[in-house]
């Protein structure tokens, strides 16, 4: 399955760069396409809600401010078959970059399912792994994976697996990690949205 890790550290080292390494190298043992974005790189502007707070996201699932490269983002969404978020925790959520993304992608991506039901998002029925890696007190782990699971149902994804991770679990769990999107690259799979 080709498969498209979604980074989004701002960091080159530490424990979520770390992972997002392990993530790609668990895909290329598995032997499938896979291809890493990193959402710090990008840079993405938080969605602006035009006009009455929907812009042309609702009508035409795209966004009318793509001078920032939100349509490459949206071209890479509808090449991978899975996705893998990665994210550290700050303050109990998701770091800036992901919920830029997540907004964006909700927005366009979210309206193509729910203002127009016969037509189906580029997340749709696609197995997702979702990690939320905290430093730190260690804590908000869940409250990150919460918001990227409610992003994945948002958008017709399915659920593969939840990780956190945290300082004093990182060497143990960083196994699950490369268990999780081996095992989704090769067979695919993942609990069916309704």
């Amino acid at each position: 399955m080709r498969t498209l890790i979604i980074s989004a550290t701002p960091k080159t080292e530490g424990h979520s760069a770390e992972l997002t390494a392990i993530a790609a190298e668990a895909a290329k043992r598995a032997g499938v396409e896979y291809e890493v974005l990193r959402l710090d790189e990008l840079k993405l502007e938080a969605c602006k809600m035009c006009g009455d707070g929907w812009g042309v996201c609702r009508e035409k699932f795209r966004c009318a401010f793509d001078a920032d490269g939100f349509d490459k983002v949206q071209e890479k969404l509808a090449w991978a078959e899975a996705l893998v978020l990665i994210t550290p925790v700050y303050w109990w959520e998701c770091s800036e970059s992901m919920k830029i993304f997540m907004d964006r992608v909700r927005r366009c991506e979210g309206s193509r399912m729910f203002h127009n039901l016969n037509d189906q998002s580029l997340l749709w029925q696609k197995p997702c792994v979702m990690v939320a890696c905290a430093g730190g007190s260690g804590n908000g782990t869940l409250s990150a994976l919460e918001q990227m699971d409610r992003f994945v149902y948002h958008c017709g994804g399915r659920f593969f697996d939840h990780i956190a991770l945290n300082r004093w679990t990182f060497d143990h769990k960083k196994q699950a990690v490369e268990a999780a999107v081996y095992k989704m690259a090769t067979e695919g799979g993942g609990a069916r949205r309704v």
